[in-house]
């Protein structure tokens, strides 16, 4: 009976002493989705960084657009609000055909809308 007691507990000191040089695999996966996270993680601040980039330049490239045809000092428009004033319209009708606000279309006018 002496001897299965000595050689359980031997048996289990050999399985501890071997528990400290087996590697853990548990432990390399949990490393390994560290490793993941870290480079999601810096994937995506990279594709924030890039979108608010594209961002800015679509809003500067907007703006850019978007204040060259309303330059009041522009023959064509001038032209075109003239011709749609002589046709009778209102400043507002004018301004929402011509994308513009009516103020905008007082100075494309200058005084002739003032006898509207």
């Amino acid at each position: 009976m002496e001897w299965v007691l000595v050689s359980l507990t031997g048996f289990g000191v050999l399985l501890l002493l071997v528990s400290f040089f087996v590697n853990d695999e548990g432990k390399e996966t949990k490393e390994e989705i560290d490793e993941l996270s870290l480079q999601m993680m810096g994937d995506v601040y990279e594709m924030k960084k890039r979108l608010s980039f594209l961002e800015e330049e679509l809003l500067t490239v907007q703006t850019t657009h978007t204040s060259t045809p309303r330059q009041s000092g522009s023959t064509k428009l001038r032209q075109e609000a003239y011709q749609l004033f002589e046709q009778g319209l209102e400043l507002e009708t004018i301004a929402k055909k011509m994308n513009l606000t009516t103020n905008e279309v007082k100075s494309l006018l200058g005084g002739l809308s003032s006898d509207r």
